[in-house]
């Protein structure tokens, strides 16, 4: 076996990078569905390009604790979702307007928790921080969530 490696090089490199584009593929596919974005991305699809108060370095959970880094942003319409570009295979950014969205706030011992449900039929949880909440309703001004936080 090892001879075989030795004398195709490249065909092994060739072959590992086709078996590591299958794994990232199905992978992305798997988070997607079960997270809840595919279903969102069906009616909250981002046509166009999002113009409002973003940042980039946000950390947040959705349906089964799947945990994404992504660009969060809002403003007078609704909530922007993104993840980063390489990672966007069955995660296209997301825009959903406020009507569809409704926040529940919570205390434990470990402090407050955010959490946002997405899509009135759908009802997929995002899990937030304290600061991307306010960040958020900074962008959002007077049309924040109503009554929340």
């Amino acid at each position: 076996m090892q001879d075989l490696i030795d004398s195709y090089p490249v065909v092994v490199w060739i072959i590992g990078a086709i078996v590591a584009a299958i794994v990232f593929s199905v992978s992305a596919a798997i988070m997607s569905r079960l997270s809840g974005w595919w279903d969102l991305s069906k009616s909250f699809r981002l046509v166009g390009v999002f113009d409002g108060i973003s940042d980039g370095a946000q950390s947040v959970r959705m349906r089964y604790g799947i945990r994404y880094g992504l660009r969060l942003g809002a403003n007078e319409s609704g909530l922007y979702l993104a993840v980063p570009f390489l990672f966007r295979l069955m995660h296209p950014p997301l825009f959903v307007p406020w009507n569809e969205i409704k926040m529940h706030k919570s205390h434990t011992t470990f402090g407050e928790h955010f959490a946002l449900t997405l899509g009135r039929k759908l009802q997929i949880p995002l899990r937030l921080s304290r600061a991307s909440v306010t960040m958020l309703q900074d962008g959002a001004g007077k049309h924040w969530l109503k009554g929340e936080a």
